[in-house]
């Protein structure tokens, strides 16, 4: 993985040591049945739960789903804050003028698969893109939503949708990136909102 830095020497040689402790399903979901045959690169991939080889990511919930039967990413934006106060549009609602955000809150990040895992097609990866440092924990009125700083403040089309592209950034790298080398594998990204937002430019 391009975007994550290595493992510390000592955590490599405690997991080539004895594998168990730290639950790697390498003999599963890698290329080897040794865990002698495996880089540095390739420990520190298992340690986040990530098995490129054969395209499976442990997701929230303790369990795999197969990367290649992912049609669909999106994340559930909760809310979001200003530089300056939005002035309110005519019938009322706010101005959410994409170079005048802050912070986006989300609640969670998600696959969707064509078939269903564990009982269920969406699969939250929370987990993943927290130890990967894609997305971290929010402080204060935000407590218990991870935010993301919108840097781009552009907007980017999904299927004739415009979507902040800052949202689109863990996919992009931390999905698309690591399991495909391809940023624009998964294109299709939705943002799931219980309010309703219409984004300016």
């Amino acid at each position: 993985m391009d975007y994550v830095n290595l493992a510390s020497e000592k955590t490599l040689r405690a997991v080539r040591k004895n594998p168990i402790n730290f639950g790697l399903r390498y003999k599963e979901y890698g290329h080897s049945a040794s865990i002698l045959d495996y880089s540095d690169e390739k420990i520190t991939e298992m340690l986040l739960g990530v098995y490129t080889d054969t395209k499976h990511l442990l997701v929230d919930g303790d369990y795999f789903i197969d990367m290649k039967d992912v049609i669909r990413t999106g994340c559930i934006l909760e809310d979001v804050s200003y530089k300056k106060k939005p002035a309110l549009n005519v019938d009322g609602t706010e101005n959410y003028s994409i170079n005048n955000i802050h912070y986006f809150y989300v609640k969670g990040y998600f696959l969707i698969t064509k078939n269903e895992v564990n009982g269920r097609k969406k699969h939250f990866i929370n987990s993943y893109l927290l130890k990967t440092k894609a997305i971290r924990l929010s402080r204060g009125k935000h407590e218990g939503l991870y935010c993301i700083k919108n840097d781009y403040e552009l907007l980017q089309v999904f299927k004739d949708v415009y979507l902040p592209k800052d949202l689109f950034h863990a996919i992009k790298y931390y999905i698309n990136g690591t399991f495909w080398r391809d940023q624009y594998k998964i294109s299709d990204f939705i943002v799931e909102s219980e309010t309703k937002i219409n984004w300016c430019k």
